[in-house]
């Protein structure tokens, strides 16, 4: 069996293509290569320390990646590093409204802060130590960069994928390449359906599987019409 975390949900591949593993063994994706160029436009959301993918995909293909991440360990990290210039940094982030969100710190040895998760560290009162961040919808974003489509989406926002994918039904963006870090956990029914359920709504939306990363969580999709 291929899948580690994933494997309480059984997912088999929809389609074919000559996918291509682009990063590191930690940061990395499988993407389709046949439609991506110098021209892509291409969002990569939720940053952390780890921007192996957005790095290769830039020397794969020589195209400009759109990158984000609102909290401050990530925009810190990729302030220190040395960065070609079609790498940009936006400090906002992704969710199903336009606001500011309350992100969790993360554990001690996590790096990715979370609007859903918060198992992080605690104040002496035991409430979760939050920090509050701008956050976008799709649609905002990409009138916000004076983009019309999307060739390739990476999403990797600790749990709020759920509520991002429900709302992509209602903003009819063009997106020809998904890739998506699901953040359900082996046993839990309610992840597993809310999982699901976002499955079929990206079938629905014509998106078709066509890799699964060996642990189970990152899911890549690409966009076939009928």
């Amino acid at each position: 069996m291929h899948q580690v975390l994933g494997q309480d949900l059984r997912t088999p591949l929809q389609t074919r293509c000559a996918s291509e593993f682009l990063g590191s063994e930690y940061g990395g994706w499988n993407v389709c290569p046949t439609n991506l160029s110098a021209s892509s436009t291409v969002y990569s959301v939720g940053v952390g320390q780890d921007i192996s993918f957005d790095l290769a995909l830039i020397s794969r293909f020589n195209l400009a990646v759109h990158a984000f991440d609102p909290t401050p360990k990530s925009i810190q990290w990729v302030k220190s590093q040395t960065l070609p210039p079609n790498f940009i940094m936006h400090e906002y982030g992704l969710a199903e409204y336009d606001g500011v969100a309350h992100f969790t710190l993360p554990r001690a040895d996590f790096v990715s802060f979370s609007m859903v998760d918060h198992q992080g560290p605690r104040d002496a009162s035991g409430s979760s130590i939050e920090i509050d961040a701008p956050v976008f919808r799709l649609s905002t974003i990409l009138d916000k960069l004076n983009h019309d489509h999307i060739d390739l989406l990476k999403m990797d926002i600790e749990g709020a994928e759920l509520a991002v994918i429900r709302d992509l039904p209602n903003l009819k963006i063009p997106i020809r390449q998904l890739l998506i870090e699901f953040h359900h956990r082996i046993g839990n029914r309610a992840d597993l359906a809310a999982v699901r359920e976002a499955l079929a709504t990206l079938n629905s939306l014509g998106f078709r599987l066509f890799a699964v990363s060996p642990v189970g969580k990152e899911f890549s999709f690409i966009h076939q019409t009928k």
